[in-house]
């Protein structure tokens, strides 16, 4: 019986640890790219709308969300993996046939917050490259253009 009780216990504890536990679902980050230009970058894996959003700004100008003034379209896409997710965005010119499309990635680690802690900071990378272009090649080309070292702070935000 005392066994019984004991492991009883332990669930109960367990439950109500895991009752104050949350997903972090806001990451905010900053870097320099190699021209000492400051990144911003804000990912959401939640919403008021219940989508993710990513926002970047490199040297103070907006690049994510797109900038309807320069005919961009921007493409967002999570997808998870071992390490966490993989936060993909793509830019490509809506007048432009054969530009090729810009993509920044970030990776974000799967991050759990209990009551005693309300953030995690943790290192990522901001990789930007270019891919697509010349539409009648049967190759498509990816160059990677940059990679950003970033310092990241982790949260939960109730939306």
């Amino acid at each position: 019986m005392k066994n019984f009780k004991l492991a009883s216990l332990i669930v109960a504890l367990a439950l109500t640890h895991s009752a104050f536990a949350n997903e972090a679902n806001m990451f905010t980050c900053v870097g320099s790219t190699a021209k000492k230009e400051k990144v911003e970058l804000v990912y959401t894996s939640t919403s008021l709308t219940g989508q993710p959003t990513l926002a970047l700004k490199i040297a103070g100008q907006q690049i994510l969300p797109a900038n309807s003034e320069q005919d961009e379209i921007s493409v967002l896409s999570d997808e998870q993996t071992v390490s966490g997710t993989m936060v993909s965005a793509s830019l490509n010119r809506r007048h432009i046939a054969d530009a090729p499309d810009l993509t920044h990635t970030v990776l974000i680690p799967t991050v759990i917050l209990d009551s005693s802690t309300n953030h995690v900071k943790f290192d990522s990378v901001l990789l930007s490259g270019y891919s697509g272009g010349f539409r009648h090649s049967p190759l498509v080309v990816q160059v990677l253009s940059s990679v950003v070292k970033l310092k990241c702070d982790a949260s939960y935000a109730a939306f």
